[in-house]
């Protein structure tokens, strides 16, 4: 029988910074844990367990999970054997999902999962994702989503420290189906996903140092140490408060991509019909704020259905509004500014001759005389 071995995420980033010290290639994470065995490295005695909890401060959970220790056979049976040669994640017995510390190489590592959602969240430090034709940046704070089977690549700086989650594909859109049915980005990002017209997809929230979502992810991981006492269940419950407090507190802060054309997008008809009851005081941000979309997103889709910016269909809203006033009232010029959302005559002004070839009192005059 081959001897067990256990290491701790603190014993292997010792390890490389050992190899950088002698300026040696950093390898792969598997194959950092078949050097340190070779050098005597691994511990052939069970390590103690560190305390740890979801409020501890961000340097105390740092500090703890880094002296978590883990049975290197496990890992390296999951890490090199079946990955490599299925491209599927054995997940842990009645586990739906694990959350592993990313470790630091000098290269990029290959990212891609056929039965899983990935989910990467930086808690300090910054990453650099690179796709085919474009690279993603990553900063403290950012929650990196990629659909199964979505193909990546993902590089750490050396003060990194991060979280990768995985979340078996069946689990995610049974236990997330709720998410389906809001007019949401989230909703739509998963629905997109959910309906196989294309294979991976990903986005980005940027959520800063937004205390909650990082309590939620300090909560996951640590249930995800357990094996028992309901530590799947409440990690999944976790991850949907992760996913909802960062959707829902920080809407302008999302970025989707690689969506393809025909994709179920936000409902435009009835932003179209907000914009045009709300039009005295409304901006994008509001408009995304009360659809729980990002601004960009909001402003492409309008642009794709109507040919117009949400500028120019705010503009066209407040100018025909502001005719109705001209011709059926003797209202003041500024006080059909003010009523149409304009802040002084002059900027009310300009933008009505631009709209209209003429100035707000000749098309009185000219309609007045019709």
């Amino acid at each position: 029988m081959k001897k067990k071995y256990y290491a701790t995420p603190y014993m292997v980033k010792q390890f490389h910074k050992q190899l950088i010290s002698q300026h040696q290639h950093i390898p792969e994470f598997p194959e950092s844990l078949m050097m340190m065995e070779q050098n005597g490295l691994l511990s052939s005695d069970p390590l103690p367990e560190p305390e740890i909890s979801s409020n501890m401060s961000k340097e105390a959970f740092m500090n703890a999970y880094d002296n978590i220790p883990f049975s290197v056979e496990r890992v390296t049976g999951i890490l090199q054997a079946e990955r490599k040669k299925s491209n599927t994640i054995p997940f842990p017995e009645n586990f739906d999902l694990v959350c592993v510390q990313h470790f630091r190489t000098e290269g990029y590592s290959d990212q891609k999962i056929a039965n899983a959602y990935a989910l990467t969240y930086i808690f300090q430090g910054s990453s650099d994702i690179q796709l085919e034709d474009q690279a993603v940046q990553l900063t403290t704070g950012d929650v990196f989503i990629a659909t199964p089977g979505f193909d990546y690549k993902i590089r750490s700086s050396a003060e990194t420290f991060s979280f990768e989650v995985l979340i078996d594909s069946g689990t995610f859109e049974m236990q997330f189906s709720d998410f389906y049915t809001e007019n949401t980005v989230l909703s739509d990002f998963l629905r997109e996903s959910a309906s196989k017209k294309r294979i991976g997809n990903y986005c980005v929230i940027h959520t800063g140092l937004d205390h909650e979502v990082r309590t939620h992810l300090q909560a996951l991981a640590v249930e995800c140490l357990k094996r028992e006492f309901y530590g799947n269940c409440c990690a999944l419950g976790h991850l949907k408060f992760l996913l909802a407090s960062a959707f829902r507190r920080h809407p302008d802060e999302i970025v989707l991509y690689q969506y393809g054309t025909g994709r179920p997008g936000p409902d435009v008809e009835n932003i179209i019909k907000y914009m045009k009851v709300n039009y005295r005081n409304i901006s994008l941000n509001r408009v995304s704020r009360q659809f729980h979309y990002n601004s960009t997103y909001i402003s492409r889709s309008l642009y794709s259905r109507y040919n117009q910016s949400f500028m120019d269909i705010l503009t066209e809203i407040r100018i025909s509004h502001a005719k109705n006033y001209l011709r059926k009232t003797n209202q003041r010029i500024s006080e059909i500014a003010e009523a149409v959302g304009y802040l002084s005559a002059e900027h009310f002004s300009r933008i009505f001759k631009k709209t209209t070839g003429v100035s707000p009192s000749e098309y009185r005059k000219i309609k007045n005389n019709s």
